[in-house]
């Protein structure tokens, strides 16, 4: 069996003769032990050449998607680079109207300049109050406090403004600083319906933040599913404590696809998400991905599982392609969605495009609480008729308070420095109709903003 067959073994029991393998000098035995670790070290080396190419192809597939905004946490800080391709407002480095903020129950407004100043209107015909601060910088984001008039929050690099009035003196504001992270943007910001507690989402990574005004100081963290978007969680307009319930609990086994990340993932397949609207009650969410023009929709239903236990189903459908729509019986190009925001009666929903000169407002419909429906109703200009006019931002607000409704209106600010405003007077889907066939047009008001 073996070739050197020099070394004599004893017969065995059984009267044979055996052969051996040749015994091994110290020598020999070295130069055995050095080919094997050069052998480990050429695996090794092979290996470690393997991984870097695997990982340098993993990083230029999956870290430079196109129009993928996502600002890896730890590693490299957002830039207002990154504010600027990622936030809704329409070419926001050079927008004179960059924010609207509207108050959820009263008339007043709150403009975001490019001067980084926040105009707090309580009427359009009387000038507003500046407000301006060092500590505010580039600013993306506005709320109202529900049960004040004039307690106002403003985002912006690194933290959070809060303006509330002296006690003593209304018409002076003085500001709260609540600062987060130096070189982070807060690009979204809701109260709770209470008034208690403000919500705040960061573009630099994946986590929205709980404050508690009265106490100066951040309450909690949540981690958000999804990188790089978190319209779809503020958008909330029933009480966004609600959504944070579903962040802070994870879904048992038999509940597993009642779990907001399961959901959260599906729903973003291909991209992170451009805009998003929640209906009132929370069961349907309309949302844009990013460079995309089709609106999808997605319904919840309650379904009986195991032990008579109920979970949520979403599903997902495709709503509307505004790349080329129909309006009044003409067809119009549309593009890429920019912005898109819910009437507070869910009558009504608004498109921005970018940088085309109208805003497109639809007629919203579920019907039978099912799957959603949007039909064009009205292409908005600009009043003054400026060729080279586009809108910048968008919103819905109250006009003024009536015996039993609150007239509603279409807050629009445009790259000229004007803010148009359209009221709606319908308050149900059929009154909606009837307008559209009997051709009434909205009423409007355009006032023209001072920045300085």
């Amino acid at each position: 069996m073996y070739p050197n067959r020099d070394r004599f073994i004893p017969p065995t029991q059984n009267g044979r003769t055996a052969y051996g393998p040749p015994v091994l000098n110290f020598q020999n035995r070295m130069l055995v032990v050095e080919r094997v670790m050069q052998r480990l070290s050429g695996l090794w080396l092979s290996f470690s050449t393997h991984f870097v190419l695997v990982r340098k192809l993993f990083d230029l597939v999956f870290g430079r998607l196109k129009n993928w905004v996502h600002i890896r946490l730890g590693r490299v800080p957002p830039t207002v680079r990154d504010l600027a391709a990622s936030i809704e407002t329409c070419n926001w480095p050079t927008a004179s109207i960059r924010y609207i903020a509207c108050h959820p129950t009263g008339m007043e407004r709150a403009l975001l300049t490019s001067m980084d100043v926040a105009l707090l209107y309580s009427d359009m015909r009387v000038p507003p109050q500046r407000l301006t601060s060092a500590k505010q910088r580039h600013v993306t984001c506005a709320a109202f406090r529900p049960w004040s008039s004039s307690e106002l929050a403003v985002g912006g690099a690194g933290g959070i403004c809060l303006w509330k009035p002296l006690p003593t003196m209304p018409r002076m504001m003085q500001i709260t600083w609540y600062g987060y992270k130096p070189k982070d943007f807060i690009v979204d910001l809701q109260w709770l319906q209470t008034g208690t507690h403000l919500v705040s989402a960061t573009l630099g990574n994946r986590r929205i933040q709980i404050w508690h005004p009265e106490l100066r100081q951040l309450m909690q963290e949540l981690h958000v599913p999804l990188p790089g978007t978190h319209c779809w969680v503020m958008r909330y307009q029933s009480d966004i404590l609600h959504l944070i319930s579903f962040l802070k609990s994870d879904a048992p086994i038999l509940r597993y696809r009642n779990s907001l990340k399961t959901w959260s993932n599906q729903l973003t397949k291909r991209m992170p998400i451009q805009t998003a609207a929640w209906t009132a009650r929370g069961n349907h969410l309309m949302y844009v991905v990013k460079g995309s023009s089709k609106v999808y929709g997605s319904t919840s239903s309650m379904v009986m599982g195991p032990f008579r236990h109920p979970f949520m189903v979403w599903s997902t459908s495709e709503v509307i392609d505004l790349r080329s729509f129909y309006c009044n019986w003409q067809q119009h190009e549309g593009g890429l969605v920019q912005s898109m925001v819910m009437d507070p009666l869910n009558v009504y929903v608004a498109f921005m495009f970018k940088r085309r000169p109208f805003v497109l407002l639809c007629l919203l419909h579920i019907p039978f609480n099912c799957s959603l429906k949007l039909k064009p109703m009205q292409l908005i200009r600009s009043a003054d008729g400026h060729p080279d006019a586009f809108p910048t931002c968008i919103t819905f607000g109250f006009m003024d308070r009536v015996a039993s409704h609150r007239d509603r209106s279409l807050v629009i600010g445009w790259s000229t420095g004007r803010l148009q405003i359209e009221e709606l007077i319908a308050q149900t889907r059929e009154e909606a109709l009837l307008f559209e066939e009997l051709e009434i047009r909205h009423p409007q008001q355009v006032f023209e903003i001072d920045l300085y």
